[in-house]
């Protein structure tokens, strides 16, 4: 799992207590970004009640970012 060290700060978009915002290194595609857990985890019963319950504010800000770019499709997946 890539820790917020170790992505470069020109990648680095936002970041709250429980999530990171970033820009995706090895992408073609513009606009796609990687929204990480502040935790090294895959699983997300592993995170804490905070952080499940911020996730779905940072996912809707994001989303609603992306749009008001320009972003003709805006895909979420786990």
């Amino acid at each position: 799992m890539i820790k917020d060290r170790d992505i470069p700060q020109r990648y680095q978009i936002a970041r709250t207590t429980t999530w990171s915002v970033s820009h995706r290194i090895n992408s073609a595609l513009p606009g796609y970004l990687m929204i990480s857990s502040t935790i090294a985890t895959n699983d997300l019963s592993d995170l804490s009640a905070e952080a499940l319950g911020s996730m779905g504010i940072v996912l809707a800000t994001v989303q609603h970012a992306l749009n008001a770019l320009g972003a003709q499709r805006v895909y979420l997946g786990r």
